[in-house]
């Protein structure tokens, strides 16, 4: 995965998108983050940070989710965090 991201030329390839079965994170609490499933949960997210991969599509929960750019679990987007709070308010 890392030799592939790494050949990526973004004036040729402007957007990277990366596809996996099971999600990283995910609001149910038996599909979300969770290194007892693997630890190389946090090896897969240091690469996608790592060459600012653009998009992630995941499968295997049956539903939709939308949500902030994530690392450890935390959003990263102040103003993503802050219009969440607004439309739950």
């Amino acid at each position: 995965m890392e030799a592939d991201l790494a050949t990526v030329n973004r004036k040729v390839t402007p957007w990277v998108i990366f596809v996996g079965h099971r999600p990283m994170y995910s609001s149910p609490y038996s599909h979300g983050y969770n290194l007892n499933d693997g630890p190389w949960w946090a090896d897969v997210e240091a690469v996608l940070i790592k060459y600012s991969v653009d998009l992630c599509l995941w499968g295997h929960v049956h539903n939709a989710e939308v949500t902030c750019p994530l690392h450890n679990g935390s959003c990263m987007c102040l103003l993503c965090t802050l219009h969440t709070r607004r439309s739950v308010m």
